[in-house]
Formats: structure tokens, sequence, C-alpha cells
């Protein structure tokens, strides 16, 4: 099971498989491109990266039963308190990212209450959710490159 949530993991951070990966999908971008909003409505890539960096670190900080603090609205997720350059928060998600690796390669607690390999699966399935709306986003925006995957 370790290798497969492994597997599932990288391939929407790093490993190119059937779907972009986040750091395809966010490759060459720049920080006006990346908070740019096609439509009021929409989130900008800048919001959806901050959303995932969110939730994977507080995960990540339940894995490693740290404490996590508590979030009044899914919605306050999108938006970025410190308003990182784009540089900065795809470094934080690089770190978050590769942090989960690491302890995916190590395995999941097996005497846990918490079932471990239930949530990381719904953590790779919200990724690659969140992943392809950036996709979507940047063929919107015209500055989707194909070579980066989905034509």
């Amino acid at each position: 099971m370790k290798n497969h949530l492994l597997e599932q993991f990288n391939t929407t951070y790093n490993t190119k498989d059937w779907c972009a990966t986040l750091l395809d999908a966010v490759r060459g971008l720049t920080d006006a491109q990346a908070r740019e909003k096609v439509k009021t409505d929409i989130n900008s890539t800048y919001e959806l990266v901050t959303h995932l960096v969110t939730w994977n670190e507080r995960y990540l900080r339940n894995l490693r039963e740290q404490q996590v603090p508590v979030i009044d609205n899914n919605i306050d997720t999108f938006k970025n308190e410190a308003n990182l350059h784009w540089d900065e928060l795809l470094a934080k998600a690089e770190h978050i990212f590769s942090e989960w690796q690491k302890e995916l390669d190590k395995g999941l607690p097996a005497d846990s209450k918490t079932d471990w390999v239930s949530i990381v699966g719904h953590i790779n399935t919200h990724n690659a959710y969140h992943i392809g709306q950036i996709v979507i986003i940047r063929k919107l925006q015209g500055n989707w490159d194909s070579r980066n995957g989905v034509s």
C-alpha cells in the first residue's frame, strides 16, 4: 500500500503520468500570471496553490502529531495572508510536497486511530482535482505549454 500511495502522490507532484503534475502545471508562470483571474468568481492559480499548500501542510502536521491551527472557513484557505511572492509560495509548496514524499516513503503509522490510507488517497484526489483546474486556467489565459502534458 505504501508504494501505491507514494506513486499516486508523486504523479500529482513531480512524476509524469496520465495527468499534469503540480510542477508541470505551474512551470514558467510569473507572479502576475499566477495571480491573474480569468473570471472574478474563479480562483487564480496563486489562490489554488495557496489552498493546496494549506491543506497539504495541515495534514502533514497532523501526521507528524504537530499542532494544527483551526480553519473556520474553507474559503479562507485560498487566501495567502502573508502575500508571498509567487516564487516563495512555490518554494513552500515544493517543501511541503517533498516532506510528504519522505513521510510516505517511510510508511504510514500502522497503530494509529486515524485511517491514513484513506486520508492520503483523498489528498491525492484533491491535489489532482486542483492541478487540473490550474491547467484549465492556464489554457484560458493562453499560457499553457502542451509539452507539459494534457494537450
